[in-house]
């Protein structure tokens, strides 16, 4: 593990591509490695720092097309999602 200084991690920072694909594939990862334990919801936070309302808005819409039941929180500066499948 490499020990980043503040300013290699400003410019990870500034180069960040995660958004809307990313988050849904980290999503769908935790359905599946939830679901192959017997489980039928998850719950994630996703901070607004990291996904914008642009990025976050399809993710619903997608989630339920796939007939998940979404409820999201708002939490200030974050944002809770929780799945369910049963």
């Amino acid at each position: 593990m490499t020990k980043l200084n503040a300013e290699e991690a400003r410019a990870l920072s500034a180069s960040s591509t995660y958004g809307t694909e990313e988050t849904l594939n980290s999503i769908y990862k935790s359905i599946e490695s939830n679901a192959k334990t017997g489980k039928t919801k998850i719950t994630k936070g996703i901070s607004k720092e990291s996904v914008s309302d642009e990025e976050f808005a399809p993710i619903v819409p997608e989630l339920e097309s796939k007939g998940y039941t979404v409820e999201v929180l708002d939490q200030g500066s974050r944002r809770t999602i929780i799945i369910s499948w049963a």
